[in-house]
């Protein structure tokens, strides 16, 4: 069975990019999550990776495709591809994916030149579908919105250790940060964000 898929450079690199964030690393030998998946529901494609503590999913639209086979691509050839794809001439270029599920192959192409042939014998990949109904169903007691630069801050943070990343959220009060025992934050929330 094969699957072609059409995809505009940059969204490629954009999907790629974000998942590859969220996909295991080689170091916990996971081989089965050491991947991006490219998967569907009906007519949506979604770009899906976790590395057993976060589940991240993007949804691909409009897609141009035929066929509808699921598969996936490693993370060292997903990355590969991110740095090929600002040698291709323009943003709105198109990239083919083509997907042969007997040789467990996906070849991308832009153009007429082949950037990369990834292959990856599947293993069972997490049935991440079942947890979307979970976070769905799940009441929001109270919403926030924080700007993603801010939190991408303290990301970059370097604790003692490798601790955990604590958000205490108190109503429409700013959010209180605290990573590992010595550093502490707040954030402020954005006010008419909705």
């Amino acid at each position: 069975m094969t699957t072609t898929i059409k995809f505009k450079a940059d969204e490629l690199k954009r999907l790629l990019a974000n998942a590859t964030l969220f996909a295991a690393p080689a170091k916990d030998y996971l081989p089965a999550l050491e991947v991006v998946r490219f998967d569907w529901d009906g007519d949506r494609l979604f770009t899906v990776a976790t590395n057993r503590y976060v589940l991240s999913w993007e949804e691909s639209w409009p897609v141009e495709a035929d066929g509808r086979e699921a598969f996936s691509v490693v993370t060292p050839d997903a990355k590969r591809i991110i740095a090929m794809l600002p040698e291709v001439p323009g943003p709105a270029d198109e990239v083919t994916v083509e997907y042969d599920g007997d040789s467990a192959k996906a070849q991308f192409t832009s153009g007429h030149d082949v950037m990369i042939v990834s292959t990856y014998h599947e293993r069972e990949f997490p049935k991440w579908r079942n947890l979307i109904p979970v976070a769905e169903a799940a009441e929001a007691v109270d919403t926030i919105t924080l700007k993603a630069e801010w939190l991408a801050l303290l990301a970059k943070v370097k604790a003692d250790g490798k601790l955990p990343v604590r958000f205490q959220f108190n109503g429409a009060k700013p959010v209180s940060v605290s990573i590992g025992e010595h550093f502490k934050a707040i954030v402020i929330q954005i006010k008419n964000a909705g």
